[in-house]
């Protein structure tokens, strides 16, 4: 009987553990980020470079005409130590404006590490500057109305949107998903360059465009619906094709393992 009464104990004891862990545990994961919002402006030349290095968040960068570059950012994390750990560091001159995003290291030690934490961006550009780099490992990145320079973006995992860009890009992710829109035309000599390991790739162009798309996949297909492209009855693992004759403007299309659609604006 003494043992049946001591494991007794013993199981509500754990159980009690148990739940004590458990309430602890959801108090520290429903509580509210830490959040610091700031936002700077620095003067660009027109045909200045911008780069941009992130972690985890948000990339959201737009052009415009003003010779100046805004940055607003807002940091989250859930714990102070964490908060801390999380740098934003700006180096600008008329000619460039570099932006980096660093996490101060720890020492190791017994405890669970916290790699809790994002920094989402709004940044605005002269519309013709030089994005020389946009680096974003985890999140969303988006990059609309830059034109007559050029610009190269790099994400590991997540989505990236190109909207109304007529300069030269290239493209690249590793997982994830990339769209290419544009919602008019201008007739202009440029070449897009987009590359996805793991993921969807789709461009919109208006019927009007004038483009070479290049496409081609290993393990995925390709579904042509700007040139009324019907149902084969096999995989379509690469394709070339124009919309109107000489075209201008030319767009590389690359997948390892996923699909490739190239679709029409209506």
């Amino acid at each position: 009987m003494n043992g049946d009464r001591l494991g007794n104990v013993r199981l509500r004891t754990g159980r009690a553990i148990l739940f004590l862990f458990l309430v602890v545990w959801h108090q520290a994961n429903a509580a509210e980020p830490l959040e610091e919002v700031s936002e700077h402006v620095y003067p660009l030349d027109p045909d200045g470079s911008v780069s941009l290095q992130a972690m985890d968040g948000s990339v959201l960068l737009y052009g415009n005409e003003r010779p100046e570059v805004s940055i607003k950012t807002i940091k989250k994390a859930y714990s102070q130590d964490r908060f801390k750990d999380i740098n934003i560091n700006v180096k600008n001159t008329p000619k460039e404006v570099a932006i980096e995003t660093s996490i101060t290291p720890r020492k190791k030690g017994l405890g669970l590490i916290d790699r809790s934490g994002t920094v989402d961006y709004v940044v605005i550009v002269p519309q013709s500057s030089r994005i020389s780099k946009i680096e974003l490992v985890n999140g969303e990145l988006l990059i609309a109305g830059v034109r007559g320079g050029s610009v190269t973006a790099h994400l590991v995992n997540g989505l990236m949107t190109v909207y109304d860009c007529f300069e030269n890009a290239d493209l690249a992710t590793v997982n994830g998903r990339v769209e290419l829109v544009y919602n008019w035309w201008e007739d202009k000599k440029f070449s897009l360059k987009i590359s996805n390991s793991q993921g969807q790739i789709r461009t919109r162009f208006p019927p009007d465009a004038s483009v070479r798309v290049m496409a081609r996949t290993i393990t995925g297909g390709i579904v042509n619906a700007l040139a009324g492209q019907s149902n084969p009855s096999e995989p379509v693992r690469s394709l070339d094709f124009t919309t109107t004759a000489n075209p201008a403007t030319s767009c590389e299309l690359n997948s390892t393992n996923g699909n490739i659609r190239v679709e029409k604006t209506y």
